[in-house]
């Protein structure tokens, strides 16, 4: 569900979050993406993938700058790729 996928904490102010997603079925594959405001991949992350519960990855945003990211979630679930996308703010 988009409401069950999001980071905290939010804003980022020390410089991790973590990034919460519900998988409502069953999930083969998570991919976490962070692009900058200009599209650029940032970083890209293997998330967990337990299926029917909720899931978290750390992000270490310590190496960029402030501004503001997307968190670009894809699954595969039931043999379809879903995909959410969250804003996450940076301050330093």
């Amino acid at each position: 569900p988009e409401s069950k996928v999001y980071n905290w904490p939010n804003p980022v102010y020390d410089g991790k979050t973590y990034i919460r997603y519900f998988i409502n079925g069953i999930a083969s594959d998570v991919k976490i993406k962070i692009l900058d405001l200009s599209g650029e991949l940032v970083t890209e992350l293997n998330g967990p993938a337990f299926s029917n519960s909720e899931n978290e990855i750390l992000w270490d945003a310590g190496n960029v700058q402030s501004g503001v990211y997307y968190g670009v979630i894809t699954a595969n679930i039931d043999g379809s790729e879903v995909t959410r996308i969250i804003k996450i703010a940076v301050v330093k």
